[in-house]
């Protein structure tokens, strides 16, 4: 009798009144959270757009002409950085206060000596200060100037960028991206919203490979076979974060008393749907990089690692459960993966084609072309231009994308570009390590893993292939990182109203 009446009283919430306590959460209707929570609505809204760049939405035909529409290459992107600034204006121009950045000094001096180079890049220069820079730059613009003289056109100023415009465009994504993170950790102050911000992230980047895949892989290896894998590797390390959140919380729904079908609801249901999404992102990540040897290490080491971390981690509570949890999601994902390339005549064949694959630098021909422009590079977003000069000696066809971020980054920005964003990534990465292990609470420091293995994944693939040169993975990676923080910071200050 008393199972009976606590199954009619307290029984399990339906999805719908989750959802709704989720939302209104994230979006309280009185207090100091009403100011931001216009700014979380335009982070939502920026993720959102993420899906409909690398590569844009294919052009519309309307009375037998092609438009790009509002979301075209160009314009898509602009509106995404758009959203960005946006987000950040109403977020630190609103009542509510930012998080201490005091802890984020080395990444943030690393991010804005990035924005400096970038700058210097583009600031025009006297001929002979770019001849002490730069010699190949100056001898670039030297014959671009002797060469337009002749035809009486208006000519380049001399600067370091062999292509200002390219070089802008890059470093608009670079500020649009720093900018969503400092947002992002500002503005996830509750766990609803970490929840909201993190489930439309992985639908953000989850859409976003589908449409790449489903298009064949068009444009540039942003919008090609890595990039899809590096959006799936970023979905697969959030399902990952609801996998691990489920395990360490979702004992509090399963109170003593429940019958089984009860229990089954309250306590399966969830966990299933958590590791079927990460096992899905996973498996899609192996598959689709299964081209890029360093694509197939990042999708593993995210599978891999992660699960070991956590279960390891010195906080976890009944790791046999934990245990028996992930191991049904390596198994799931396992099972995916040989459905989805295993098997001939399956989708992996198809994936296997990817027409960018083609349009691989070779490594030797990357390092020449970077010891044209040793210490400040070519210019940011400029490596066709950098890389045609020795275009000859490595292969028949123009290369327009790096062959991996390492190599794009040297020969675009230089050594001192590349130590730049080494410390960047590598301070992020250690920053948010730490701070997960000091985590106390179990559904923060789960996102915090998460994040800190979307961040580790993503690396590893850019060793060996193109991943950062697009939009959307900058931004949605930017985003996470910004909301991991957050969750690893919560309750370090008695002030946050973090734990509701």
């Amino acid at each position: 009798m008393t199972g009976a009446r606590r199954s009619q009283g307290s029984g399990p919430e339906s999805a719908a009144s989750r959802l709704g306590a989720t939302f209104q959460g994230a979006f309280p209707s009185e207090g100091e959270g009403r100011a931001d929570a216009v700014g979380f609505l335009l982070l939502l809204v920026t993720l959102a757009l993420t899906a409909a760049v690398d590569p844009p939405l294919a052009p519309l035909t309307i009375l037998g002409r092609s438009h790009n529409g509002i979301l075209g290459p160009v314009v898509g992107t602009r509106l995404v950085e758009l959203f960005a600034f946006l987000t950040t204006f109403v977020t630190f121009f609103s009542r509510s206060s930012a998080r201490p950045l005091r802890p984020l000094a080395l990444p943030l001096a690393a991010l804005a000596g990035v924005v400096v180079a970038g700058l210097g890049q583009l600031v025009p220069l006297p001929a002979g200060w770019l001849r002490i820079a730069s010699p190949v730059n100056a001898l670039i613009y030297h014959d671009a100037r002797a060469t337009l003289s002749q035809f009486g056109a208006a000519l380049p100023s001399n600067r370091i960028s062999i292509a200002p415009t390219e070089t802008a465009g890059v470093l608009l994504v670079v500020l649009a991206a720093g900018a969503l993170f400092l947002s992002a950790a500002s503005l996830v102050r509750s766990r609803a919203r970490l929840r909201l911000l993190a489930a439309v992230l992985f639908l953000s980047a989850a859409a976003g490979a589908a449409r790449g895949m489903a298009e064949g892989f068009p444009g540039r290896p942003a919008g090609g076979a890595d990039g899809c894998a590096a959006r799936l590797e970023i979905a697969a390390a959030i399902g990952f974060a609801f996998v691990w959140a489920e395990i360490l919380t979702g004992r509090a729904r399963s109170t003593p008393g429940l019958d089984p079908s009860e229990r089954i609801e309250r306590r399966i249901l969830p966990l299933a749907g958590r590791i079927a999404a990460w096992a899905g992102a996973g498996a899609g990540a192996l598959v689709v990089a299964s081209g890029s040897r360093s694509g197939a290490a990042a999708a593993t080491i995210a599978a891999v690692l992660l699960p070991l971390a956590a279960i390891l981690h010195a906080r976890a509570r009944r790791r046999w459960r934990a245990a028996f949890g992930l191991a049904a999601g390596a198994a799931a994902f396992a099972a995916a993966a040989y459905l989805l390339f295993g098997r001939p005549g399956t989708v992996g064949d198809l994936l296997r084609r990817d027409p960018a694959a083609a349009n691989t630098a070779s490594s030797a021909a990357s390092i020449e072309a970077w010891r044209q422009f040793p210490i400040f590079g070519s210019g940011m977003g400029t490596f066709a231009e950098g890389f045609a000069r020795v275009q000859k000696s490595a292969t028949p066809e123009r290369m327009r994308e790096p062959g991996s971020d390492v190599f794009g980054w040297l020969v675009t920005t230089g050594a001192v570009g590349a130590a730049l964003a080494t410390l960047l990534a590598s301070s992020v990465l250690f920053l948010l390590c730490r701070a997960w292990l000091r985590q106390k609470h179990r559904e923060e420091s789960a996102y915090a893993l998460g994040g800190a293995g979307a961040l580790l994944s993503i690396l590893v693939q850019g060793l060996g292939a193109p991943v950062l040169t697009g939009t959307a993975v900058p931004i949605a990676l930017a985003v996470l990182l910004g909301a991991s923080w957050a969750a690893a910071r919560a309750g370090s200050n008695e002030k946050e109203d973090f734990l509701r």
